[in-house]
Formats: C-alpha cells, structure tokens, sequence
C-alpha cells in the first residue's frame, strides 16, 4: 500500500502513476473541501485528516504501508510526517523539500528519499540549456538510484537475471563501471538503463 499525502497537483498525478501498479493508493488530505473533489473525480480513495497526527496515520494502517510519500506545501509538516510514519511501522518514507536547503537536514534525520523539485527542475533546465535531455520515454528510461546512509550494502552478481543494466556507480566524487564482483555501498548513487518497468524492479530489489 502506498499513502501519498496531499491531494495537489503533484499527489493527484503520483496517484494516477501508481495505479499502473498493482499496489493499493491512498490519499490523505487535511483540506475536506479539496479531498471531496479529487475523490469524485479520481478512482482512487482519498480521506481527510492531518497526517502530523500519529493516531490520524494508524487509522488508515501507515504500518502495511509499503511508502509513505509526502507532498505538501510546509516542509515541517513533511517532515513531521515522514517521521511518524516510520516510526509506526511504514516501510519506506519519501518527502517532498519545498526549500533546497532542507534536503540535508531530512536525509539526516532519516527520510529514505528527499526531493527538492527546485533542485530537480534546475537540473533539467540546465541539460536543455547546455543541448541535451535526461533520457526517458514510457518505454526506456535511465534512472538514478540513491542508496541511503542506512542500507546493509548488497553484491552485484543477483541483479545479472534482470534485463535492466546498472550501468555506472557514483562514489567518492567519481563515475566508475560496475562489475560482478562489486558491491553496493551507502550513498552510492546508481545508474540503470532499461524499461520503466524493468528499471523499477532493479531498484526495488536494491533498496529492499
């Protein structure tokens, strides 16, 4: 199960996403007005409640939840609510940063992945600026994996039966090409071409 809390913009179109999988979505918004529309709307659940309340995030069973993704405006409050989520059992915890300079201080504090779309956006404007584009398409992509401070590390040699390919590994302020022998370490940032879909099997085996 994934909860994705916040029913803006950017939730509402995480949602529809992950409804391609075959995982259970969920919406939790504070605003009653703005959770009634988007449930009419949406095929998709979306309740009302504060998601900095623990007892709000046990109502709807954040402890099965496979991610906990939230996407609000108040970096506090995404914060607050990562924290209790995984403290009540919620697998993994994905934050939205709505200031850059917050990134840090959650990815300390435990927060399995924290995005700051300024950061994201500059980077893309910045590769179209300079002639060329992130590749990515609905059938192809090439994705980056952070690995967090916290992960047990892992060998390479299990991931050969996938028909992704982890193609590059960042370490140490340097690129180098992977080979079976090698091992996936905390804070690697990861390079893996493939499918979507093959992409995103890859990446959930190494993260766990």
């Amino acid at each position: 199960m994934i909860i994705i809390v916040g029913a803006n913009e950017i939730g509402v179109n995480v949602a529809i996403r992950l409804l391609k999988t075959p995982m259970d979505v969920i919406i939790l918004e504070q605003n009653e007005v703005l959770a009634k529309k988007v449930s009419a709307e949406y095929d998709f659940p979306v309740i009302t409640g504060d998601a900095t309340k623990p007892q709000v995030l046990k109502n709807i069973g954040v402890d099965k939840a496979d991610t906990v993704v939230a996407l609000t405006s108040s970096d506090q409050k995404n914060l607050m609510t990562c924290l209790y989520a995984k403290k009540l059992g919620a697998k993994r915890a994905i934050a939205k940063v709505n200031m850059s300079e917050n990134q840090r201080m959650f990815m300390e504090l435990g927060i399995d992945v924290a995005i700051a779309p300024s950061l994201v956006l500059s980077h893309f404007f910045d590769t179209a600026v300079n002639g060329y584009t992130i590749v990515g398409t609905e059938k192809f992509e090439s994705i980056f994996v952070e690995i967090p401070v916290h992960h047990r590390g892992m060998q390479l040699k299990p991931l050969k039966n996938h028909k992704a390919k982890l193609v590059s590994i960042y370490r140490e302020e340097g690129f180098f090409t992977p080979c079976d022998d090698d091992e996936i370490l905390p804070r690697d940032i990861l390079v893996i071409v493939g499918s979507r879909e093959d992409c995103r099997k890859m990446a959930v085996e190494i993260l766990g």
